[in-house]
């Protein structure tokens, strides 16, 4: 399935930095940059993730990670803050959940497109979460950049 499909057909979660659901209240209008991307597996099983990111149609991160499920211990969980990260650019974060079972994507032009003020927020969050049979984004504020 096409990227651009596969975002109109998930949903899309906002929460502040914090991690609470909420309302974000921005203040100005300017394009706000990637700041990280993080997982947590909620699920039983554990669970192989590629994540993707490409800066400006370049891929500037590719990598397996293997994310243990709650069936065995606490959830398994990454943080993926980079230096490259926080420059204003069309960021493309995807991700493929074991092998293509699940994908998704999101760009930032799709993440300014749904706020049109950020207020003091200099960079946003992609959280990737998957669920039983999707998986879907929520998207935070930063206060900081990497």
């Amino acid at each position: 399935m096409h990227r651009r499909a596969l975002i109109a057909s998930s949903a899309v979660i906002i929460s502040t930095s914090s991690g609470c659901i909420g309302d974000i209240s921005f203040q100005s209008s300017s394009q706000v940059p990637l700041g990280e991307v993080k997982m947590t597996n909620m699920l039983e099983d554990e669970l192989e993730a590629t994540i993707a990111v490409e800066k400006d149609d370049s891929r500037v991160y590719r990598e397996k990670h293997e994310l243990s499920g709650t069936a065995n211990g606490p959830a398994g969980n990454i943080e993926i803050r980079k230096e490259w990260m926080g420059e204003v650019a069309e960021y493309v974060v995807s991700v493929s959940i074991n092998d293509g079972e699940m994908e998704n994507s999101i760009s930032s032009d799709d993440v300014n497109e749904m706020f049109s003020d950020w207020g003091d927020s200099d960079c946003f969050s992609a959280s990737v979460i998957p669920e039983q049979h999707d998986v879907h984004f929520a998207i935070g504020s930063l206060e900081t950049c990497p």
